[in-house]
């Protein structure tokens, strides 16, 4: 999938090449496209944040099926509303 897709660590370079705030990491886990491993792609992707010094909550990578509810103009990290423990 490589034309189409960006690895985990090529990801974290975009992310700081265009000084994004937050990122949101998807199309990972749920159909088998590639030889990795389906669970591996959050794994890569928490290592070469801490190794270049992003916080984990700058690049959040949801589990498979999860949610969140993003308000327009919000700058914060997606959330749900607040006890909602529902996934869509």
């Amino acid at each position: 999938m490589k034309p189409m897709h960006l690895n985990p660590e090529e990801a974290v370079t975009v992310f700081q090449e265009t000084r994004c705030c937050q990122a949101v990491a998807m199309h990972w886990g749920t159909f088998r496209l590639t030889d990795e491993p389906l669970g591996e792609p959050p794994l890569r992707l928490a290592a070469e944040l801490a190794r270049q010094g992003i916080p984990a909550a700058a690049f959040v990578a949801g589990s498979v099926g999860e949610s969140w509810w993003i308000r327009s103009g919000d700058t914060h990290v997606p959330t749900r509303p607040a006890g909602d423990k529902s996934v869509d």
